[in-house]
């Protein structure tokens, strides 16, 4: 069966709780947290969690 890739628009609050319950799924696959600086999007992530390595912000 195919996941559904699912992306977290920002790193508060929601998100810390919201991460752990798409990675536990076995329908949906965490792809992408967004955050307005690079340093913030792993900060949700502990062992459980796999965020997806980060990359550069492309802007304007």
């Amino acid at each position: 069966m195919t996941k559904v890739n699912i992306g977290i628009i920002g790193t508060g609050f929601l998100a810390k709780i919201l991460a752990p319950e798409i990675q536990s799924s076995s329908k949906a696959r965490l792809a992408a947290v967004s955050s307005r600086t690079l340093a913030k999007a792993p900060k949700i992530s502990s062992p459980a969690i796999r965020v997806p390595s980060p990359s550069r912000v492309r802007t304007g």
